[in-house]
């Protein structure tokens, strides 16, 4: 059964996540102050793309309405769910549930994975707007709704994982 410990603590992260996503979306009071919040990092996410795509040498306009366009046609507007909350969620609950001796580590590798997440969203952003911009309609779909996603739950897996990695060797010392 303890093979199943792990596999199970991320089942019932996921399914806290979709819990907690469904409250604050269906109960008005709560989404309003959610969304408080959100809309400001909206912002901050198409400000710093912006400046990444313009260090990678693309023409950026920044428009309201927190959209990003590489041409004078196509763009990509940021959005509430482009920013990569349901993974710090998900990475965030999965660190503080999982076992670790040291608070100081634990608060230290939570801090290093949120940066880490935002950088993988800077980066998804700055590609979809590559993509709408530059590749066919099914390509950028492709990467906006399948790519993305493995990449970026792929990476906080591989960090969980050398973080229970890191916390048995630790435990094996003592």
């Amino acid at each position: 059964m303890k093979q199943f410990r792990y596999p199970l603590i991320f089942a019932a992260v996921y399914l806290s996540w979709k819990l907690f996503y469904y409250t604050i979306t269906h109960v008005a009071p709560l989404h309003d102050v959610w969304m408080m919040g959100i809309l400001p990092l909206t912002h901050v996410y198409q400000q710093v793309s912006g400046l990444f795509l313009q260090l990678l040498g693309f023409d950026v306009t920044l428009k309201e309405g927190n959209q990003i366009f590489l041409s004078s046609t196509k763009g990509i507007e940021v959005l509430e769910l482009c920013l990569g909350v349901p993974a710090m969620y998900f990475f965030c609950v999965s660190v503080v549930v999982l076992p670790a001796p040291n608070w100081k580590q634990r608060l230290c590798f939570l801090l290093a994975g949120l940066v880490g997440i935002f950088c993988l969203n800077i980066f998804r952003i700055a590609g979809l707007a590559i993509a709408y911009d530059r590749a066919s309609p099914a390509v950028a779909h492709f990467f906006h709704n399948y790519a993305y996603v493995v990449v970026t739950y792929g990476c906080i897996l591989l960090m969980l994982i050398w973080w229970l990695n890191k916390q048995d060797r630790t435990s094996a010392k003592n």
